[in-house]
């Protein structure tokens, strides 16, 4: 005992060229952990996700611009509401509305949402996808109807798809979550939310930022509510979708400046870093984390000459992987930090980094109980 304390008090002393020897060393260990040459490639753990890698058949963008020309008509976000839930119950796609309020210490929030429901006719009805989308994003919405229209032909569905348009964004999405998992009690004669209590394999949201109007990217947003992270294999996945084909976009994870996307660089993991430490929410797809859902937000181009359908071919085969997922995401990481689209460090490999800088603290600590 005395022995340890010794070293101990001689550590103490020398507090100031140790930390600064074990900066320097974790410096030099994120140099290599942190960077594309030492981090492991991206695989798809699940391969029952692979059948989303299929040829893509979505036809229906003639559809979905007579879908855009009338959306941007109706600016008030009520008749919107109303006009899409017309228009899926036509094609037999059950649509209904969800008024809803949510109230802070500061401000009282309302808005509606428009809520379809694609039955697969050949499943228990036990599980279901999500695919949500901004009610103020006119082209993601128009995207979202003509996805649904498209789905409602084919039959190889295994699983329900809710489409969600949401008003509010974060707001109005977690005003829906929690009267789907029961959070928010029901008032005495409300109607009870139909396919509620059923499990959620996963959650997709779509964007359509003006930036990237006449790009070939696709930005995907993967950190949810105080830095959770969906699992790898959902963010592998979309990767994978996005590279076949000729219809090909290139992904890029948190540029450096929000409405110029140039390509990823060696500061990505630090970006990622420092989003996921200090936004409590990044988007839409954040707060399906507080309920366990894998979910993921994609901000793609929009439907314009030369990219006709590009976004929609993602959007088909991410729909059809999770339709194919024979159990609960739970094969690849839940803890890693993002490199680059194609690599990524695992908890193993940064861990070590965290407990080395404990060991200034704790040296310092000794310094001063010595002292």
């Amino acid at each position: 005992m005395e022995k340890v304390e010794g070293i101990a008090k001689r550590a103490a002393l020398k507090a100031y060229p140790i930390s600064i020897l074990v900066v320097a060393a974790v410096a030099y260990y994120a140099n290599i952990a942190l960077t594309r040459e030492g981090a492991e490639n991206t695989r798809i753990s699940e391969h029952a996700l692979m059948p989303g890698i299929v040829i893509p058949t979505f036809d229906k963008d003639v559809q979905e611009m007579k879908w855009l020309n009338e959306i941007l008509k109706r600016k008030n976000m009520q008749s919107r509401a109303e006009y899409i839930a017309n228009e899926m119950n036509i094609f037999s796609i059950d649509s209904s509305l969800h008024y809803w309020q949510k109230s802070t210490p500061f401000k009282n929030y309302t808005g509606v949402s428009t809520v379809s429901m694609l039955r697969a006719y050949r499943s228990t009805g036990a599980e279901l996808m999500i695919v949500a989308t901004r009610m103020e994003d006119s082209h993601a919405v128009a995207m979202l109807m003509a996805l649904a229209y498209h789905s409602r032909e084919h039959s190889y569905w295994s699983r329900d798809v809710i489409f969600i348009f949401v008003e509010g964004g974060e707001k109005g999405m977690d005003a829906w979550l929690e009267e789907y998992y029961g959070v928010k009690e029901d008032k005495e004669g409300e109607e009870i939310m139909r396919g509620r209590g059923r499990f959620v394999v996963g959650a997709i949201v779509l964007e359509t930022p003006d930036h990237l109007s006449r790009e070939y990217i696709l930005d995907l947003r993967v950190n949810g509510m105080n830095g959770q992270l969906p699992n790898l294999d959902l963010f592998n996945s979309i990767a994978r979708i996005a590279h076949r084909g000729r219809n090909q976009l290139n992904i890029v994870i948190y540029p450096q400046e929000e409405t110029r996307v140039e390509g990823n660089n060696g500061m990505v993991p630090f970006r990622f870093l420092l989003n996921q430490a200090f936004n409590g929410v990044e988007g839409i797809h954040s707060v399906f984390s507080k309920y366990g859902v894998q979910a993921v937000t994609i901000r793609g181009p929009r439907n314009r000459s030369g990219n006709v359908g590009r976004t929609e071919y993602v959007m088909e085969g991410i729909m059809r992987s999770l339709n194919n997922l024979h159990e609960r995401f739970h094969q690849s990481y839940f803890l890693y930090i993002l490199i680059s689209p194609g690599t990524f460090s695992s908890i193993a490999f940064y861990l070590p980094l965290v407990g080395a800088l404990i060991v200034p603290l704790a040296i310092f600590a000794l310094r001063e109980w010595f002292s």
